[in-house]
């Protein structure tokens, strides 16, 4: 496996050349790579080719598998690293959080490009209907995620530092210059922001950071497998913003999500439940994680004008501004 950190420009015409490949693909994979219907797939962010294959494993049974063309380095190297099985231990990898690998490679046919044949779900979860037991299901194997990627690989480097202040700074521009709802509330409470700013960020960029995050945990990165017993275990898919960081990050990028519709949360507090998942799986807390989730929300809510004219509803906004006044007295001095 390569250098997760590696950047790939995915090629043009990438299902062009995937067909180009697929012989070269299936002799990789000693002949047991079935025929492939290839499609392009408008949710994959890398605009690679996707299709679908049955894959023989040993002993003459046969998979369906999703086969992935090109793949960037980073997702290539979790993906594979956390899912790789052998063919002849299929059925007892079930517990796996994230999506079993029968084949990958960075290199294929003379061409510098990464692929991967991994299984294929046909269950994911319902985004409009999520229930508790959906929304835990997803902390529970993020979970399970943060313990298998620290098992893969020790976290060996520290995130990239954000200037916060240069953010609120942003953020208080955009409220000059875009129509965004309650901005002389946004300003009142910025400047609040302003006293307090640079202690946050200092509390949040030395925090530590002894975790693989997924980096982007919401239903539509959760699949669900079907177990031999029956029963449907959540996977989580698409590893391509993997980083080094505290496992809170992903519990409040998914609660964030909910801002402005928190009822939508049936009373779950993320963190609090996967606080108590990575307990479960042996792995206690290191630090304060409580005021680190606040110091977290604070930050992340102050970027919200920043970024409202690209993303977020009027009640996300709303939200977010709601939760950064009742956060704020409870971490500022």
């Amino acid at each position: 496996m390569g250098d997760p950190e590696k950047t790939l420009e995915p090629p043009a015409n990438s299902t062009e050349l995937a067909a180009a490949l697929e012989p070269a693909l299936r002799e990789a994979c000693a002949g047991r790579l079935h025929k492939i219907e290839w499609f392009t797939s408008a949710w994959q962010r890398s605009g690679s080719a996707t299709g679908y294959a049955d894959f023989e494993l040993a002993g003459g049974e046969v998979v369906s598998t999703l086969v992935k063309l090109p793949v960037g380095p980073r997702e290539l190297y979790w993906t594979e690293a956390l899912g790789r099985v052998d063919a002849s231990a299929w059925s007892e990898s079930e517990g796996l959080p994230t999506p079993r690998v029968l084949a990958a490679g960075d290199e294929i046919g003379g061409h510098d490009l990464g692929w991967i044949v991994e299984e294929r779900f046909d269950e994911a979860l319902d985004q409009g209907a999520l229930d508790k037991r959906a929304l835990t299901g997803m902390l529970n194997a993020c979970a399970a995620f943060h313990l298998a990627a620290r098992g893969a690989r020790p976290v060996d480097r520290h995130p990239e530092a954000w200037d916060w202040e240069e953010k609120l700074h942003e953020s208080r521009e955009a409220l000059a210059s875009v129509d965004i709802p309650n901005a002389q509330h946004w300003n009142a409470v910025l400047k609040k922001v302003h006293r307090s700013i640079r202690e946050l960020g200092h509390a949040w960029e030395h925090r530590p950071c002894t975790c693989w995050c997924h980096g982007d945990l919401h239903a539509g990165n959760v699949m669900r497998r079907r177990c031999g017993d029956g029963s449907a275990r959540p996977v989580l898919i698409d590893m391509g913003l993997v980083h080094a960081g505290h496992w809170v990050e992903d519990a409040v990028y998914l609660e964030r999500q909910f801002w402005g519709r928190m009822e939508d949360l049936r009373g779950l507090k993320p963190v609090s439940v996967m606080a108590r998942r990575r307990k479960a799986l042996g792995q206690t807390p290191v630090s304060d994680y409580q005021h680190l989730a606040r110091v977290r929300r604070v930050l992340m809510a102050v970027c919200v004008p920043a970024v409202a004219t690209r993303e977020g509803s009027e009640a996300y906004i709303r939200g977010a501004l709601e939760v950064l006044e009742s956060t704020l007295p409870l971490v500022s001095g």
